[in-house]
């Protein structure tokens, strides 16, 4: 399931019953009794990876470009929960990317902090204070759409996602099972 919220998009997939029935085929033409969890989520992580990098690449294009802070900003992450084998990813700007703002006194810009504001627009509201500090008069902002671009680069690439997540889950399956079958040939010669 491929969620969007306004400053990341999550990727998350359940209920893989295809999948298992894949492992378990392979698993017993390989002389196993079933793929292991590590090997299960080791597959299922390089996927999810393969299918994050490439969102994170058609998401770049469509951002707005001031400093080009933001766009540099944009990368994943991808978790796997070993208790519940949920493997899950995040595509958006990244927490821990600040740069030094070109042109100030060592002024850092954070994208996370304003990634949000590029992306779903901000409406009306009054400034009273700046960096802290009250302001004498306040200035009413007008607002601003938003350029939507973290969710126009997931519909620019909706349709080939799934694609992506098969070819690369058949493959890591096929290396995967190949590595087992020759450890298995191995054992099988040594006596074992």
């Amino acid at each position: 399931m491929i969620s969007n919220n306004k400053s990341a998009i999550d990727i998350e997939v359940f209920n893989l019953k295809e999948l298992e029935q894949t492992l378990e085929q392979l698993s017993a033409e390989v002389g196993l009794s079933t793929f292991s969890k590590a090997n299960q989520n080791s597959i299922l992580r390089k996927a999810i990876t393969t299918v994050s990098q490439f969102l994170a690449k058609a998401i770049k294009p469509g951002i707005p470009k001031e400093t080009g802070n933001l766009k540099r900003s944009i990368g994943y992450k991808v978790r796997t929960y070993r208790q519940s084998s949920i493997t899950f990813a995040a595509v958006g700007p990244r927490r821990g990317y600040r740069v030094v703002q070109p042109g100030s006194k060592n002024r850092i810009r954070n994208a996370t902090a304003y990634a949000h504001l590029i992306d779903g627009g901000a409406g009306a509201h009054q400034i009273t204070t700046r960096r802290g500090k009250p302001l004498n008069t306040p200035v009413n902002h007008p607002g601003f759409l938003g350029s939507n671009y973290m969710q126009r680069g997931h519909d620019s690439v909706a349709g080939q996602l799934n694609e992506i997540m098969t070819s690369r889950l058949l493959e890591e399956i096929d290396k995967k099972a190949e590595k087992l079958r020759i450890k298995n040939e191995k054992s099988i010669g040594r006596g074992k």
